[in-house]
């Protein structure tokens, strides 16, 4: 099976392949994520065939509209406004996380990036969509 979930797409291979397991579809299963970027921008590799995000992108501007932010910006971002208002979490639950990873950065050799920020740098960095920060967001990158 091949999944596309673009930032989830090793999570939800983990999930496909777990599923299979307990639903007894399969004994032994491998389940791999990967993906090999190109420089610069995201855009669309395969002009041949419909995009596998056209549709979440269609519904979500449908529901959300759709601004000049970059889109992986405003999926996650709308993935967390709609949790907000189902869950009850607030823009410094948010902030939290982008802090704690930051702060996780400084210890790990390889990382891309190794500056600590403080909670309040995180929070209230420049606006990339909404609520997210500069800072709550990852740039487009391969490791390479």
């Amino acid at each position: 099976m091949n999944v596309n979930s673009n930032c989830s797409t090793g999570s939800s291979a983990i999930y496909i392949a777990r599923q299979a397991v307990a639903g007894g579809i399969a004994d032994c299963v491998l389940a791999l994520g990967f993906e090999k970027m190109a420089p610069g921008s995201l855009a669309s590799v395969f002009n041949d065939r419909t995009n596998p995000m056209d549709k979440f992108i269609e519904v979500m501007a449908d529901t959300r509209g759709f601004n000049a932010s970059p889109p992986a910006s405003q999926m996650f971002g709308n993935a967390g406004l709609e949790h907000m208002e189902k869950y009850g979490t607030n823009v410094s639950h948010f902030a939290k996380i982008g802090h704690k990873n930051h702060k996780h950065s400084v210890l790990n050799p390889y990382s891309q990036f190794q500056d600590e920020y403080t909670l309040d740098q995180v929070q209230n960095g420049r606006k990339v969509f909404e609520y997210l920060t500069l800072l709550q967001c990852c740039p487009t990158s391969d490791g390479t």
